[in-house]
C-alpha cells in the first residue's frame, strides 16, 4: 500500500479553452512538481476546478496525471459532485485506472442530516476496495464533517482511511488526530506548519503548485526538528498566500505559475474569471520578491 504522507500538491488544471485540458502544460507542471520532490497529487479538487469541469475533462485530467507522475508521486482523485451518480461514475473510473486513493467532499446544496451523510460516505467509499479520504471543506459545502461523524463512518466502512481537513480550524483538526489509525492531512496553506507541528501526516497544498520546493523544505526541516528554520519558510508561504488572495481565485495561481516559466495559460473555467492585463502586471510585481531566489 502507498504510504500517504508529506507534501501533496492540489494540482491546478491547465486549460487550453473552456473544459479543454492543456495536456502539454499539465505534463510540464507534473514534471516541475516531481523534480522538486512533492510526495503526491490531489487531482480535481477545489484548486483544480473539479466541480465546474465536465466529467470527460476530469477523467482525462486523472488519466494524464497518472501517466505523467508514474511512480514518482502518488495520486488522490477528488470525485466530489452534487450528484451521487457522477461521484460513483468518477470513483469507478479512477479505480479502473489504478489510482492510489479517492476522495470526496460531502453532498452539497441541500441540508443533509447526519444519517444522510453517513449513508452517503458508506455508499461511495464501499464501491471499490481502495483507500478513501473524506474532504472536509465547510467554507465551500456548508457542512463540517465532525470527528464524531467520522467515527461513525469509519465504523461502517474500512476503506475510509483519512481526511483532508480544510476547515481552517485547528481545534477541529486536533479532534481528528485523536481518532486511532486515521490519517489527517492539513488542507489549509495558512495552517500548513501548525498542522504539521500538531501531528498531521502532511499537507494538501494549493500554493505548492507555485513553490513546491518551499513546502518540501519546510516539511523536511520539521521532520528534522528544525522548527525555527521551518518557520522562516512558513513566513514566505504566508506572504505569498496574502498576495494571491487579492486577485481572482485560481487564475491568480495560474498566472503566478507562468512567472516561474511554465506554459500555463491565464484560462479558468467559467464562471471563474481570468486576470486582466493590469492585474497580471500587478501580481507579477508583488510576488517577484518572493520568487526571485527560486529556480525552475
Amino acid at each position: 500500500m502507498v504510504e500517504f504522507k508529506g507534501v501533496i500538491t492540489a494540482i491546478v488544471t491547465p486549460l487550453a479553452d473552456q473544459d479543454k485540458l492543456d495536456v502539454d502544460a499539465l505534463e510540464e507542471l507534473i514534471h516541475f512538481q516531481t523534480k522538486h520532490e512533492v510526495n503526491g497529487f490531489f487531482v480535481s479538487g477545489t484548486m483544480g476546478e473539479g466541480i465546474i469541469l465536465n466529467l470527460d475533462t476530469r477523467k482525462k485530467l486523472l488519466e494524464k496525471t497518472l501517466e505523467f507522475a508514474g511512480t514518482k508521486a502518488f495520486t488522490i482523485f477528488h470525485a466530489g459532485s452534487a450528484r451521487i451518480r457522477e461521484v460513483m461514475d468518477l470513483i469507478s473510473y479512477a479505480a479502473d485506472l489504478g489510482v492510489d486513493a479517492v476522495a470526496t467532499f460531502p453532498p452539497i446544496y441541500y441540508p443533509y442530516d447526519k444519517e444522510a451523510l453517513v449513508d452517503y460516505y458508506i455508499q461511495v467509499s464501499s464501491l471499490h476496495d481502495i483507500p478513501f479520504f473524506i474532504y472536509n471543506i465547510p467554507s465551500r459545502t456548508g457542512i463540517n464533517i465532525g470527528a464524531e461523524l467520522v467515527r461513525r463512518i469509519i465504523g461502517k466502512s474500512s476503506n475510509v482511511v483519512g481526511i483532508k481537513d480544510s476547515s481552517g480550524d485547528l481545534k477541529n483538526t486536533l479532534k481528528y488526530l485523536s481518532i486511532e489509525n486515521f490519517m489527517v492531512f492539513m488542507g489549509s496553506d495558512t495552517l500548513s506548519l501548525p498542522g504539521l507541528i500538531i501531528g498531521c501526516r502532511g499537507v494538501v497544498s494549493a500554493l505548492s503548485n507555485i513553490v513546491p520546493e518551499l513546502f518540501v523544505q519546510m516539511y523536511k526541516l520539521l521532520q528534522s526538528k528544525k522548527i525555527v528554520e521551518a518557520h522562516q519558510i512558513y513566513k514566505k508561504i504566508l506572504k505569498l498566500k496574502e498576495i494571491l488572495g487579492k486577485y481572482p481565485y485560481v487564475a491568480s495561481y495560474k498566472v503566478a505559475l507562468s512567472t516561474r516559466g511554465l506554459q500555463i495559460k491565464n484560462i479558468v473555467n467559467k464562471p471563474l474569471r481570468s486576470l486582466n492585463t493590469e492585474e497580471i502586471e500587478s501580481l507579477k510585481g508583488e510576488i517577484a520578491g518572493i520568487l526571485k531566489d527560486l529556480t525552475r
